[in-house]
């Protein structure tokens, strides 16, 4: 076989291999996308009632009314954990969905005089938007609620609202 013939047949070879490179693209692409599908699919089944709120997915007791600690137990039976707060424009946005003049616990407690922690994760809580005069009665009041888009600290035996947060994150 002559030189000119066999680098014919290597560049025709080479071309069908570079075609068919970009049709496994092409189907990489394709299945991307179909997993991202089945991941939102997935993710609604096993969170049917939590809701996206900004970039995550919240759930807000809206009916019924439960202690701090049975209130943390229900966000963890329905997959997620009391909700914390990362910032002031996702405490913005879960506001728009709670009813106004009513109490709403969230993932944040007073786990020694003053230093208030996450309880999904234990850390420090780094946005805390107190209303005026809070927080106060570190020795009983280790619960953080929402009440009117302000956080305030109060006994954990009392019953109120709450959110729960699908992710651990904050």
């Amino acid at each position: 076989m002559a030189p000119v013939t066999q680098a014919n047949d290597i560049m025709v070879k080479l071309d069908m291999l570079e075609s068919q490179l970009k049709r496994i693209d092409l189907l990489d692409d394709q299945l991307k996308s179909l997993q991202e599908i089945v991941d939102r699919h997935e993710f609604k089944l096993k969170y049917p009632d939590f809701k996206q709120i900004g970039s995550r997915y919240f759930y807000i007791e809206n009916t019924s009314t439960q202690y701090w600690p049975t209130a943390a137990s229900t966000c963890h039976e329905m997959g997620g954990y009391l909700a914390g707060i990362k910032d002031l424009d996702e405490l913005e946005a879960i506001s728009h969905y709670l009813m106004k003049n009513t109490w709403y616990w969230i993932g944040i407690r007073n786990v020694n005089i003053g230093e208030f922690k996450y309880s999904a994760t234990g850390k420090q809580a780094r946005f805390l938007k107190w209303g005026y005069g809070y927080p106060e009665n570190y020795d009983s009041y280790n619960c953080v609620y929402l009440y009117n888009g302000l956080m305030y600290n109060y006994s954990c035996d009392s019953s109120n609202r709450f959110i729960c947060q699908v992710d651990k994150d904050i």
